[in-house]
């Protein structure tokens, strides 16, 4: 999900000012056992769960600072069913394949009668894409707009439901990305599955993150490995049988190659550049 998107729904659920939160006579820690925790089993938005803090992790503010903080933990929100062919379902092990969100949850102390907020933090208030530390929550309470207020279970439950909307969104785009991605490698693999009953060697197909890897045993016990790029897999297709029977002749001849990254050292000394061709319509002088 896109940050600003993010955003948005933080702006649209959550408050700039406290208000105490209400707990019906409970102690905090009975509210989130008894109310939190089965509240988020019960959510049908996605897969959601509390997080609670690691052991030995830091968990309130110090005894000298002057806002009274406790971290409760985080909402982890995570879109994680898919379905096989077949229809049979499971829960991917892939990160990729699980759009997922946490929304780190505080208890703040209000100068009211010993009054408490439930509070969490903006995305833009923290580095994105790194670990979050409650330890850094005392520097966000005096940023405009980073401490965002919870006024009531509704909030919540809103907030919880747009992120909840916008993973499976991002759920649905990566099981269509994978579905044509899954058409390419087959493709891949039908054509060099020719090229192998031709001249007699056996292969794999894998896949990564970017590519589409070929991996080609041959006679002296290495292998030979040819990435294609998802994005280059249609001007690739039509040139692949050309180009796995020429790297194995090659390697017939004993002659192997492969890519790497250049070394810059110094100025780069030692390339000997391309030089410019004579134009054969000009004749010298």
């Amino acid at each position: 999900m896109q940050k600003s998107t993010l955003i948005k729904l933080y702006t649209q659920n959550t408050h700039t000012r406290p208000v105490p939160w209400t707990l019906a006579g409970l102690s905090q820690g009975e509210w989130i056992d008894t109310v939190l925790k089965p509240l988020l089993a019960a959510f049908s938005g996605c897969k959601a769960s509390l997080e609670a803090p690691y052991r030995g992790q830091k968990t309130r503010s110090p005894a000298t600072a002057s806002d009274v903080w406790e971290y409760i933990g985080k909402i982890r929100l995570e879109m994680g069913i898919h379905t096989r062919p077949g229809g049979r379902r499971y829960d991917s092990y892939d990160s990729r394949d699980r759009p997922s969100h946490d929304v780190p949850l505080f208890w703040l102390g209000l100068p009211v009668d010993g009054a408490t907020a439930l509070i969490t933090l903006a995305p833009r208030a923290r580095r994105w894409g790194d670990y979050f530390d409650p330890e850094q929550l005392s520097q966000y309470l005096h940023e405009e707009n980073a401490v965002r207020y919870l006024h009531s279970q509704h909030d919540l439950l809103a907030l919880l439901a747009g992120i909840g909307e916008g993973l499976n969104g991002d759920l649905l785009a990566i099981q269509k990305k994978n579905r044509v991605r899954s058409l390419q490698t087959s493709a891949i693999k039908a054509q060099v599955q020719q090229i192998a009953n031709t001249e007699g060697f056996a292969f794999k197909v894998e896949t990564s993150s970017r590519f589409i890897i070929i991996l080609i045993r041959l006679e002296s016990g290495n292998q030979l490995r040819i990435s294609i790029p998802f994005t280059q897999f249609e001007s690739a297709l039509p040139e692949l049988h050309d180009a796995v029977t020429r790297l194995l002749s090659l390697n017939r001849r004993r002659i192997s190659f492969r890519t790497e990254q250049c070394r810059h050292y110094g100025h780069d000394a030692g390339w000997n550049e391309p030089q410019p061709t004579a134009d054969p319509t000009i004749t010298g002088v």
